[in-house]
């Protein structure tokens, strides 16, 4: 009876060891909406430090079952480093595991959208196998068993590699890359060796990424740049020498609010993987994955749970929205008092030639009356206008008004009128990126589908507004062209509007009601996609 207890332990030890070099790097489920828990090519993905736990329990209610512990921090150093910590425990049986690495990834990008980049990463850290019979009921004068622990020490090293290109990716991960072996000691019986083998492992993945619809003041239905749902199918493969390979097919949907639901096939094993989490307050994120197996397991276990929690050290997301509105409106004014000083000090350079001229018709003896009183008059109509400038700029350093162009007095005299011409213009410089477009034979086009499947466009009078403009075509074939590109490799919406006295075709991305927020916009699309975009203000007065 001793014998047989002693080759059975025997077989289920050979059984376990040779289960474990198969399958060596413990599995997760979660995996695809936490990629960083495989490769470190992932490290610092995301522009915020976080911190995660993740738990899994593998085939519940069979004795000895895998179980897995993994404990996590990242951070992004700038957009192109990342450096984490990750420590892992895993148990199967009487076999237990703990890892810990530092990993660190670099970012190289090959457009300014920085949608087109590959990342490089590595990790370095240990691996403690230990062994513990204790417990185990058996002949106590085993040699194997009699010791009732071994614990072995060996480094480690992992290497992975991420390429994107829009919305595709593609990463190969490289755990257990130095291949090292630990060694155990029988108390006298000889010594045996586990030993690390190489693994792979490989994921590709594309965001099919499906817009909202959203509608504005006049019930006007339009396509959402905040609304949006992601569809991404994934293949994910896991390979080792001499053991069976894994793929897993997943496919996940996650909205605009980071709410998602995620099911994962695995045709080796039958087994099928559901999964969802959810984002809690801006800073906790929550994740469930459920696994059920149609192997012989399934008669003996209750399926595999797995867990996971995310903490994100970020400030209050509105707060800081507020934060960069507030620093937005006050970088826009002051733009705007910087151009206003500047013209302010060409008005007084004006006033002072002026006075200079009005001496020097004074002290000839051939000055009429007339001209000086023309220049006394120009001259207080210089002023009135630099006083008036500056109490424009004394309000908005005060934050009580917000800037509208001065009107001028209208005069008959051709040269005031020339000057106060000039000094309108100069003010109007300030705003020298927007234009002032006449409206009459000017109209938006919609596309309409009609029953061949051909597109036509249906026009209709452009509404009062300042729209962003981001490029003008001469034909109606360029400028469906440039809809395309813009939806299509940018993410922004697109329009027509048609100005048919000019012959031309502008695309528009967004519409506003007064200046100051088309402005900021502009400049958005400037930095991130269109560096020549403007704004062309229709229905309106140039400072409304």
């Amino acid at each position: 009876m001793k014998n047989i207890i002693r080759i059975a332990g025997f077989v289920l030890l050979m059984v376990i060891i040779k289960t474990a070099s198969a399958q060596q790097i413990p599995l997760n489920d979660l995996y695809n909406n936490y990629r960083y828990l495989y490769n470190p090519a992932y490290t610092g993905e995301n522009d915020y430090m976080e911190a995660f736990l993740d738990a899994r329990s593998q085939w519940t209610g069979l004795p000895g079952a895998p179980e897995t512990s993994v404990f996590g921090l990242q951070k992004p150093y700038g957009d192109k480093v990342g450096l984490g910590v990750i420590f892992t425990k895993d148990k199967v049986q009487f076999l237990e595991r703990l890892s810990g690495d530092v990993s660190y990834s670099y970012k190289l990008y090959f457009n300014k959208e920085k949608k087109h980049l590959i990342t490089f990463g590595i990790s370095a850290g240990f691996i403690e196998n230990r062994i513990n019979f204790t417990g185990v009921q058996a002949d106590l004068t085993d040699p194997v068993l009699i010791a009732n622990k071994y614990n072995g020490f060996a480094l480690d090293a992992n290497a992975g590699v991420k390429y994107n290109i829009s919305d595709f990716e593609l990463s190969f991960a490289f755990p257990q890359l130095l291949g090292n072996r630990i060694g155990y000691s029988r108390n006298g019986y000889g010594d045996f060796y586990y030993n690390f083998t190489n693994h792979f492992e490989g994921l590709a993945s594309y965001k099919f990424k499906i817009a909202g619809y959203e509608y504005d003041q006049n019930n006007v239905k339009t396509l959402s740049t905040t609304r949006f749902t992601i569809i991404e199918p994934s293949v994910f493969y896991r390979s080792t020498f001499d053991a069976p390979w894994q793929l897993d097919l997943n496919l996940m949907a996650k909205n605009n609010k980071e709410q998602w639901l995620a099911i994962t096939y695995r045709p080796n094993n039958a087994a099928f993987v559901v999964s969802a989490g959810l984002l809690v307050f801006d800073k906790i994120s929550l994740g469930y994955a459920y696994e059920i197996t149609n192997s012989k397991l399934s008669n003996t276990t209750n399926g595999t749970h797995e867990v996971m929690i995310t903490y994100r050290f970020i400030k209050n997301k509105k707060k800081d929205e507020t934060k960069v509105a507030e620093a937005k409106k006050e970088e826009a004014n002051k733009e705007i008092m910087d151009l206003m000083n500047r013209n302010q000090a060409k008005l007084m350079s004006k006033e002072d030639s002026l006075k200079n001229e009005i001496k020097t018709i004074t002290g000839t003896c051939c000055a009429s009356r007339k001209e000086l009183d023309d220049m006394l008059d120009r001259q207080k109509k210089l002023k009135n206008q630099v006083d008036s400038l500056q109490n424009v700029i004394n309000g908005l350093k005060s934050g009580k008004t917000e800037y509208t162009p001065i009107q001028s007095e209208p005069t008959g005299n051709a040269g005031q009128n020339q000057d106060v011409d000039k000094l309108r213009k100069e003010l109007e410089d300030m705003k020298q990126y927007v234009k002032e477009i006449k409206d009459k034979n000017v109209v938006t086009m919609k596309p309409v589908k009609t029953e061949n499947g051909k597109t036509e466009y249906e026009e209709k009078d452009i509404e009062r507004g300042c729209y962003v403009i981001v490029h003008s075509m001469k034909t109606l074939k360029q400028a469906e062209r440039a809809i395309q590109i813009t939806k299509r490799d940018k993410g922004l919406d697109a329009n027509i509007i048609h100005n048919k006295d000019r012959h031309w075709y502008y695309i528009y991305t967004d519409k506003f009601d007064s200046l100051e927020p088309a402005l900021i916009r502009m400049k958005e699309i400037r930095k991130s996609y269109y560096p020549e975009s403007w704004v062309h203000i229709y229905k309106m007065s140039m400072g409304k």
